[in-house]
């Protein structure tokens, strides 16, 4: 089996993510090493709440947002020139078809670019 990380930024590469562009993640960005090797730049961390007492992070209010939540954040991660959204979880739960699974490795993206 190949290297999930690897994979995730070979397929954000054929995706049509080039260096240098800018993304979000869903959970933890520190472990995001796919990022790293496709020389991509994590602007934005969803569900980061930096609380240690309370848990680091609180993805599932991410992913129960209603269409319109979901549409503004949407707006706002483009409008700060974000180019997708990457998750290594609940890719199952996805909102909406536009979030692409990306093979054998548990993660998805949504791509922000074509609008």
């Amino acid at each position: 089996m190949a290297f999930p990380q690897g994979v995730v930024a070979g397929e954000l590469a054929h995706l049509g993510l080039r260096p240098g562009d800018e993304i979000a993640t869903v959970g933890d960005a520190f472990t995001a090493y796919y990022a790293k090797l496709a020389h991509l730049q994590v602007v934005a961390n969803i569900g980061f709440r930096g609380e240690l007492a309370d848990g680091w992070y609180d993805t599932d209010r991410f992913w129960s947002l209603s269409d319109s939540d979901f549409h503004s954040l949407e707006a706002e991660l483009r409008r700060i020139g974000v180019k997708a959204i990457v998750s290594p979880e609940k890719c199952n739960v996805a909102p909406s078809a536009r979030w692409h699974s990306i093979k054998d490795t548990g993660y998805c993206v949504e791509l922000l670019t074509n609008r």
